[in-house]
């Protein structure tokens, strides 16, 4: 008889290196090269306002943003609500924080 698989599951483990981050190049503080410009978006608790649009790959290290913002990436839209800010680390991630308090 014809032996046929439906589904078949495999597990592997291996050694492997740590990923090596390369640090991103410290920015303005202000992310100044990354704005797009700015259009109407609707959130709730304002409505309509003018909003900042931003292009994630040219933020930098210690750059900050206050919502509201929106981070436009190939593969994601952050949105930074009024009210909260946005800071990007030496590697690149987003870091959001409530009116801007990171504790």
């Amino acid at each position: 008889a014809v032996v046929e698989f439906v589904t078949l599951n495999v597990t592997a483990r291996g050694a492997t290196s740590r990923p090596q981050y390369q640090p991103l190049q410290p920015g303005d503080g202000k992310g100044k090269r990354a704005r797009k410009g700015r259009r109407k978006v609707y959130f709730r608790d304002i409505g309509r306002t003018d909003t900042e649009h931003y292009d994630r790959k040219l933020l930098r290290a210690g750059d900050a943003l206050s919502g509201p913002a929106i981070v436009e990436a190939a593969d994601s839209t952050t949105v930074v609500p009024p009210g909260w800010g946005l800071q990007c680390d030496a590697i690149g991630n987003l870091l959001l924080t409530r009116n801007g308090d990171r504790s």
